[in-house]
């Protein structure tokens, strides 16, 4: 993760826990009925409030910023994966047509051709290609 991101959580996560133990704190002096304590931790909550939604925007701008570029990331992944395809395609084809001239010109060995005592060849006397 960025430090901006791990910052921005650090510091929500501080604000929320000091959240709760002034909430804790307020709980115990409700029930022991000393409504009067409760006032002053009503500005202790109002500061960590604003506290927690400013770090929480950071965290936003951070993870939005952190998401944009893995959203950039991706789409030059698909790019590049999408070329390298069509240039195995494009491989592929030439590998097929090369190989179709190959078989074609191991079986078009027909009657039109002369054998080495200058006569027609019947295709009897003729060699695969892989043979010399």
């Amino acid at each position: 993760m960025s430090d901006s991101l791990l910052s921005a959580i650090s510091a929500e996560t501080s604000a929320l826990q000091q959240f709760i133990a002034i909430l804790e704190e307020e709980q115990k002096l409700l029930i022991g009925g000393d409504a009067d304590a409760v006032l002053p931790l009503i500005d202790k909550k109002t500061v960590l409030i604003a506290a927690l939604g400013n770090a929480g925007q950071q965290r936003e701008s951070a993870l939005q910023q952190r998401w944009q570029q893995l959203l950039e990331l991706a789409q030059t992944a698909n790019r590049l994966n999408n070329t390298n395809g069509q240039l195995i395609n494009t491989r592929m084809q030439y590998n097929q047509q090369a190989l179709s001239i190959l078989i074609n010109a191991g079986t078009s060995i027909s009657d039109d051709t002369y054998g080495p005592d200058g006569h027609k060849s019947t295709g009897s006397g003729s060699r695969p290609l892989g043979r010399a």
